[in-house]
């Protein structure tokens, strides 16, 4: 599987000399396979990436929302292919159902007076997956495996973990931890991973102050990556008001305690 970060921030985009290395566009994470691109969240980083699938053969695609905060749908409208006919697009969602689905919501947030264009005027075919009892999905000929838990966030989140070709990536953003503990659940749903890209919003100084934000550390990132034997750790979900500086402290103090630890970066690509 092809990995690749298009938007590594939280709560909203950033830009400047500050923030060149790490990037500034909100979460998405691309992950390709033969026949699939599987897409993790619709933050400004969805935009990039579309215009990278102009210039590749068309494949299906299949869009996993860990939640339906701005930052992490506000690219979608901007996105080239859900204004392309030929594209297919499968939308997964685990949201409350109080929204009445994610279509519904989608159409109340992008369309008139908040967005020019009516949602329902996409000229892509789109399924849309309100998948609220969290039940595996398999996909080409149940060949790869999409998975999914419960997070710890305001409003509720739900991260995922895709398996193909006996090779795991999870993604785990938006959640927060109790201090002093670690998720039993959460913890068995990421053993063994090849990758998990975990949400560090915080150092462990300011999570004392945002212990109810519904975000997490690296600190924490790393124990779970430790206790659950996982590979490789991708720190993400950055803070806006983190610059370049800080993260390249933070990435240094994780890989210190676990060597296959790194902040991902706008644009990283991986092969897991």
């Amino acid at each position: 599987m092809k990995v690749q970060f298009w938007g590594t921030r939280g709560s909203y985009p950033v830009s400047g000399k500050n923030f060149t290395h790490f990037g500034g566009n909100t979460s998405c994470v691309s992950i390709h396979t033969p026949r699939y691109v599987f897409i993790f969240d619709a933050g400004t980083g969805i935009i990039p990436l579309g215009e990278a699938l102009k210039r590749q053969s068309s494949r299906d695609l299949v869009l996993c929302l860990s939640h339906c905060h701005l930052d992490h749908i506000i690219g979608l409208p901007f996105f080239a292919p859900v204004n392309d006919p030929n594209t297919k697009l499968d939308i997964i969602s685990c949201i409350n159902p109080q929204y009445e689905g994610i279509q519904r919501l989608l159409s109340n947030v992008f369309s008139p007076p908040f967005f020019p264009l009516p949602w329902v005027e996409r000229r892509a075919h789109i399924t849309y997956d309100n998948n609220l009892a969290l039940v595996q999905r398999l996909f080409d000929n149940d060949k790869l495996a999409l998975s999914m838990v419960n997070l710890d966030h305001p409003g509720g989140s739900c991260g995922y973990r895709l398996t193909y070709n006996k090779k795991s990536i999870c993604y785990i953003t938006d959640t927060g931890h109790t201090p002093g503990k670690v998720d039993a659940d959460l913890l068995e749903f990421v053993r063994e991973a090849d990758l998990m890209i975990y949400d560090a919003t915080f150092t462990n100084s300011e999570f004392a102050k945002h212990q109810d934000w519904g975000h997490s550390t690296a600190a924490m990132g790393v124990k779970i990556a430790k206790l659950a034997q996982v590979k490789k750790l991708a720190l993400f979900h950055h803070s806006p008001a983190s610059k370049d500086a800080k993260l390249h402290k933070i990435e240094q103090a994780a890989k210190t305690k676990f060597a296959g630890s790194f902040c991902a970066y706008d644009g990283m690509k991986l092969k897991v």
